[in-house]
């Protein structure tokens, strides 16, 4: 794996993976998103340069200040296939289980569940409004029966 200290810019588009439907099988929409959605902390924090530093990471966060993100760690929980293996950590030269090794979160691969999860939603919304019409036209009734 190619690994690249610093920062990456671009202008235009930029293409990876595939998400052509031929290269697919045993394809599955989401269930329980917002339940799962619910599972998801994001968090406010800021980069602890000196555990960083004191551990020889060779990682130097982007961002100065207090910044938003997720827990890896606890991420893998909920949407396993959103947590990677960190870039900087073949660098290290260590064998270390999975649980010991350092991660990184792939937020797009939270779209799909965001996307389901507001559907999901959609349809509940939808339904509460069918029910408060139906209820506003039964209150209607009633008023005009007691008029």
């Amino acid at each position: 794996m190619a690994y690249f200290q610093g920062k990456v810019e671009a202008v235009g588009d930029i293409t990876a993976y595939a998400s052509d439907c031929r290269m697919k099988c045993n394809i599955l929409t989401i269930t329980c998103a917002v339940d799962r959605v619910k599972a998801i902390r994001g968090v406010e924090f800021e980069w602890d340069k000196k555990y960083i530093c004191d551990k020889n990471l060779n990682f130097t966060p982007s961002e100065k200040g207090k910044t938003v993100g997720f827990l890896a760690q606890e991420l893998e929980n909920t949407l396993p296939t959103s947590v990677r293996e960190a870039p900087f950590e073949s660098l290290l030269c260590r064998e270390v289980s999975w649980s010991e090794k350092y991660k990184t979160v792939k937020a797009e691969k939270i779209l799909p569940l965001l996307v389901e999860a507001t559907k999901e939603q959609q349809c509940v919304i939808e339904r509460q409004q069918r029910q408060i019409n139906k209820l506003t036209c039964q209150m209607e009734l009633l008023l005009r029966k007691c008029a």
